[in-house]
């Protein structure tokens, strides 16, 4: 890889880090003009205007959040997760993933976490209002939470031993709604279904038992019976819900609906499963009417009690993290998606079905589908429903399907790291003839470029001049001066394909290249804290890969000095530093991809000067 493709790579990347970070997605939405809350406490209903008429809506305003109830658990348990539910709710309030292990976070996590409540508790003095205080309130409570559960596993010792990740967590007790959360709305006032009674306590799942459910029953004022199945696969993260609303009275059920819910109990464990790097915040995504919609909610609503509504051909809502996902997914037709977000910044997304007149002793079902779960492709794409467009690997990892190869080269080595170093290796080889173009255009130039200064030096008061004599020259020489360029610019796409897929592939997450320097792909690499030096642990990592990375960068600079330009020099002298900055931090199996495809242009470098000699 020579100067110019390097600093156009590098160029290119910057402008790609800015745009992926600040673009927000302006897709249209539907306007509609009712929005219904999601509530597990009564309501009052506030009149509000909507547009420059007279026409009014009723929304639902929810009040302060009660404490939850103590259930009875039922515990469902398969070769890939562990979950329990609530008997009364028949809510998820806890799923274990056993598949994938939380990051290791760093040695001065707890100390970090003290000094943010430190902090957090003056603000609250000083709060100016109401909702200020309840969000700094919130935010204090989500910390010493998360503190907490580490100092009780600094405690018992396994503060460094892996643990299964816990997206939803009933020991949280300020999460608003827990997934399958389900209401019932009859004639303008809805509620929540807590009253359900359960007979199962436990469902162990195997290859001898694939699958089983669990039910639910809950006997209305009205006389109607609601009954709930939510049904469990031992080989996938698919849980299927059927609700059925039997009418055993001696009148029609009129004006009612079911609601949904995915819950907001997915972002704290989440978080708290990052450890160190960077992170994806939650995010609301849906796709309606063939089209994907992603953030909802403007800056402007950030700190406020929001909801917007969606009708259309409804494919699924979900919310989504880098990793994973609780997405529903309706089997049948529904009504309705209602994105929400609370004054707290904690997003849910609800699916509601309208029920049709139910006549006495008939019934009127419904199926929807929950996946909860890592963002695994494969998976994904097997629901049929573009559910792995939330995969995200960019337009060109997905036109690419880089992820389908490298796991393809992790089947044949058994090993990520070994897979990435193959896969470089093979786009190496593909982009080869690319290389050999550009390079010999490049050495064409090269060899011009006595006669182009000859023509500078003799037409140096005439700009116009030297450009004509210049292209002239290319001409009788046959050499195009982007013929270096063109080629280059061919691999950017693979480039980008490469760089999104390795750096949100869900596949790397835990997986081990070399044990006690590279444990985690998806991390840094990080052998040590010079902070522990200074008696500040946690802080100023030493990350290896990127060093190395830099110094192949060096190596190629030398390799190419004969044939740079001057002028390129100086800008080229700070480009190890400033790959250095932007990768430091980069996960592991990002950086191991460039340090080899480094290694790999520095050895083609060292064979086309040799062939050339």
């Amino acid at each position: 890889m020579d100067r110019k493709t390097l600093l156009a790579i590098v160029l290119s990347l910057s402008v790609f880090l800015i745009f992926n970070h600040y673009y927000k997605s302006k897709l249209p939405k539907k306007p509609v003009e009712e929005n219904i809350s999601s509530r597990a406490v009564p309501v009052r209903t506030v009149p509000v205007r909507i547009g420059k008429g007279n026409k009014k809506e009723y929304v639902y305003k929810e009040e302060e959040k009660k404490p939850l109830v103590k259930e009875k658990e039922v515990v469902v348990e398969t070769d890939l997760v562990k979950i329990v539910l609530g008997s009364s709710s028949g809510t998820i309030k806890s799923c274990k993933i056993k598949e994938y292990k939380e990051s290791e976070v760093k040695p001065n996590t707890i100390a970090l976490n003290n000094q943010k409540i430190e902090q957090l508790s003056r603000q609250l003095v000083k709060a100016a209002s109401e909702e200020q205080r309840q969000l700094l309130s919130y935010q204090k409570e989500e910390t010493e939470y998360i503190n907490a559960r580490l100092i009780s596993k600094k405690r018992q010792g396994k503060l460094k031993t892996p643990q299964d990740i816990e997206l939803v967590s009933f020991s949280n007790y300020y999460t608003q709604t827990y997934p399958l959360e389900t209401r019932f709305q009859a004639k303008g006032a809805m509620s929540v279904i807590n009253d359900f009674k359960c007979d199962s306590t436990r469902l162990l799942l195997s290859k001898g038992k694939p699958e089983g459910c669990v039910r639910f029953v809950s006997h209305m004022k009205d006389g109607s019976t609601v009954i709930k199945k939510i049904l469990f696969r031992n080989d996938g993260y698919l849980i299927g819900v059927n609700l059925e609303l039997i009418n055993n009275t001696d009148k029609n059920i009129e004006q009612t609906s079911f609601l949904i819910s995915t819950g907001t109990g997915l972002r704290l464990m989440e978080e708290q499963s990052r450890g160190r790097g960077s992170g994806v915040p939650l995010q609301s995504i849906s796709y309606i009417n063939d089209k994907v919609i992603k953030k909802p909610f403007s800056r402007g609503e950030k700190d406020r009690d929001v909801e917007h509504s969606y009708i259309g051909k409804i494919w699924w809502t979900a919310l989504s993290t880098k990793y994973f996902l609780n997405a529903l997914i309706p089997v049948e037709p529904a009504s309705k998606v209602v994105a929400r977000k609370n004054k707290l910044n904690l997003l849910q997304n609800c699916v509601e079905t309208i029920i049709p007149t139910v006549k006495p002793n008939q019934s009127f079902t419904f199926n929807i589908d929950c996946y909860l779960g890592p963002k695994e492709v494969g998976r994904l794409a097997k629901q049929k429903v573009n559910l792995e467009a939330l995969a995200d690997f960019g337009f060109f990892g997905n036109l690419f399907r880089i992820v389908y190869i490298l796991k393809f080269l992790h089947k044949i080595s058994g090993n990520y790291g070994v897979a990435i170093i193959l896969l470089t290796i093979l786009m190496s080889i593909v982009l080869f003839p690319l290389t050999m173009k550009s390079h010999k255009s490049m050495r064409a130039m090269q060899e011009l470029q006595p006669q182009i200064s000859a023509l500078k030096n003799k037409h140096k008061d005439n700009a116009q001049k030297v450009n004509k004599e210049t292209m002239a020259l290319y001409k009788k020489n046959k050499v195009n001066p982007l013929g270096g360029c063109f080629p280059m610019m061919l691999q950017m796409p693979l480039f980008f394909a490469l760089f999104t897929t390795l750096r949100n592939a869900i596949e790397l997450k835990g997986t081990c290249f070399i044990p006690g320097w590279i444990p985690d792909l998806s991390l840094p690499d990080t052998v040590f804290y010079l902070g522990a030096l200074i008696n500040k642990p946690g802080v100023y990592p030493l990350n290896i890969l990127p060093i190395l990375m830099s110094i192949t960068t060096i190596l190629q600079q030398k390799f190419t000095a004969q044939s740079a330009d001057p002028r390129q020099a100086k800008m080229m002298f700070f480009m190890p530093l400033f790959m250095l900055f932007i990768f430091y931090n980069f996960p592991s199996g990002l950086v191991l991809y460039w340090l080899t495809n480094n290694i790999l242009s520095i050895a083609q470098q060292a064979w086309i000067r040799k062939k050339h000699k």
